[in-house]
């Protein structure tokens, strides 16, 4: 107890003082501030900063640094901020550059647009970050700081085109400007520019607040016109929900087409006919019936008819006079027969419902396409588990049109048996449209006498085949996976197999089915009887095309039998 009052008495603490160097009684005010203020916001500390060096001459500062380490960033950020380039000089003379570079002061004397003390720190090798430093003087708008990085570093150094997209965001026209008058030399401005201003035009528009001044928007619209990039306009406008903002400077030259409507609102995730009557909404001369309105719904149809877009075709016509629709309607018949093509039902029906002709050359396509041939037939005869529902409704609409299934039957078989292509097809449609023609002798007459002589024409077709394959075999004799194209689908020969094996099996199958026809005709056959005709030539082992081969097979003799049949009735 006697210690701790001595201790802590005066006269032991005059001592000790007595003995200390101190410190002067001018730097006890900041030592305060630091340690009553952390963290120091730096408004704060410059108000507290400048008071201070108010009453102090600079020869104190250095003497402050010394004495109170934690004064050594303030002082030297505020001398950044506020241009005091002598602050700074007195920093550099007692600790160096090395503990200058310890603070980012080129940002901050960027950010606040002092040239002068960029130009000291450029001087004494200070300046670490210039992308950075051009940065925040675009956000700040401070020209004259961009000017002298321009003037000082080579254009690689301190440009960043996310440099412009900042002063766009903070609508500072001047930096701007500057910016964007730097860029467009270079090669990267050419194939970037209408890029570029579609996404600093969105980024300005993004922001709604400070709102955009009018000469920035003029400048914008300028620009844009000037490089005849238009449609960026609607494009940014329909993005950002602001169109009527632009709207004094729009006229009806400013036509976007529906492509690049479609893709910006594709962009967006948004519906392309929303984005569309949106636009009618917003703009006067497409707001109210006149022929420059009519004219843009002519194009936006005519777009439409290309692009096959249902919804957008459906609404413009509400509107037009019907004689101008009928009227583009059978300019654009070529879109009508791509419709079918690509078995668009609803497409179509639009067609047809406004005058569009559907001829019969167009539905005999239609049946007979190679893209949907196979399912349809499986369709027809009720084996629709392959096909998809889409195709469901595209087949109903083709049946009714070309007069029910047993007539699309016929029209197929009749079309196989010219075509001698896809036999198969014959065996898998004979038997429902024989069941279906049963009263009428004529039409089965013609089909059957069509179909006999398909046996002969297509034995020949396989030697030649045959004949391509093992040529092929002997360009490449490595290669024994031949594919030959042949009415426009693929023939896949099985692999591995030994060149004479080949042209030995197809003339086999072709003098085995000239027997067929011959015996037939002679009444000598035995498959009258359901007897089961032996593959000539095929080895025991089954292969893909053992398979193809068994199929056809059973298709001729299903020719065989139907002729014996109608041979014996007589």
């Amino acid at each position: 107890m006697a210690s701790h009052v001595v201790f802590t008495s005066h006269e032991l603490l005059r001592l000790v003082c007595a003995h200390q160097c101190g410190m002067p009684q001018d730097m006890f005010e900041f030592r305060a501030f630091l340690w009553s203020n952390r963290p120091v916001c730096p408004s704060t500390a410059d108000k507290f900063v400048s008071h201070w060096l108010d009453g102090h001459v600079l020869p104190r500062v250095a003497l402050l640094v010394q004495h109170v380490p934690f004064a050594r960033k303030f002082i030297a950020e505020f001398a950044a901020r506020h241009g005091r380039v002598d602050i700074l000089e007195v920093l550099t003379n007692v600790f160096g550059v090395s503990k200058l570079r310890w603070w980012d002061l080129d940002e901050e004397a960027a950010s606040c647009g002092h040239v002068a003390t960029l130009k000291y720190l450029w001087s004494i090798d200070y300046i670490q970050d210039v992308p950075k430093c051009a940065l925040q003087a675009a956000v700040g708008g401070h020209v004259p700081v961009l000017r002298f990085l321009q003037t000082t570093y080579a254009f690689e150094k301190w440009f960043r085109t996310s440099t412009m997209e900042a002063a766009a965001a903070k609508k500072q026209l001047k930096a701007l400007q500057l910016l964007y008058a730097v860029w467009s030399p270079t090669e990267e401005c050419v194939t970037k520019r209408g890029h570029m201003l579609r996404t600093l035009l969105s980024t300005m528009l993004a922001t709604r607040e400070p709102p955009a001044p009018r000469s920035m928007l003029e400048w914008f619209v300028g620009e844009i016109r000037h490089h005849h990039s238009s449609k960026l306009l609607v494009e940014a406008f329909l993005a950002t929900d602001m169109l009527p903002t632009f709207v004094p400077y729009l006229d009806d030259t400013n036509h976007v087409s529906l492509l690049d409507l479609l893709s910006w609102t594709s962009f967006l995730d948004g519906d392309v006919l929303v984005q569309l009557q949106k636009l009618f909404l917003a703009l006067p001369w497409l707001r109210e019936p006149n022929p420059s309105q009519m004219d843009t719904k002519r194009r936006y149809l005519a777009e439409a008819m290309e692009l096959m877009n249902l919804p957008v075709m459906q609404w413009l016509p509400a509107d037009m006079p019907a004689d101008d629709v009928v009227a583009l309607v059978r300019e654009q018949s070529h879109f009508l027969a791509l419709a079918m093509h690509l078995c668009n039902v609803d497409v179509v029906c639009f067609y047809e419902a406004h005058g569009g002709a559907i001829s019969d050359a167009l539905l005999h396509r239609a049946v007979v396409a190679e893209s949907s041939k196979l399912k349809l037939v499986k369709w027809l005869v009720h084996d629709a588990a392959h096909v998809t529902k889409s195709l469901d409704g595209w087949f109903s609409w083709l049946v009714d049109r070309c007069g029910g299934r047993v007539a699309v039957m016929g029209r197929m078989l009749k079309h196989e048996a010219q075509s001698n292509a896809w036999i198969d097809i014959f065996s898998m449609l004979y038997e429902p449209w024989l069941a279906a023609m049963k009263d009428d002798e004529a039409e089965k007459d013609r089909i059957m006498k069509s179909w006999v002589t398909i046996a002969d024409t297509w034995s020949r077709n396989k030697v030649a085949d045959a004949v391509v394959a093992s040529n092929a075999m002997k360009r490449k004799p490595d290669h024994r996976d031949v594919h030959l194209y042949r009415q426009g689908y693929h023939r896949w020969w099985y692999t591995k197999v030994e060149q004479k094996g080949l042209k030995t099996k197809a003339r086999n199958e072709g003098r085995k089915i000239k027997q067929i026809v011959a015996k037939k005709e002679r009444g000598h056959d035995r498959t009258s009887q359901g007897a089961k005709i032996p593959l000539v030539g095929v080895a025991e082992k089954t292969t893909p095309r053992d398979e193809v081969h068994k199929q056809l097979d059973q298709s001729v003799t299903l020719l065989v039998n139907m002729k014996l049949t109608d041979d014996t009735n007589e």
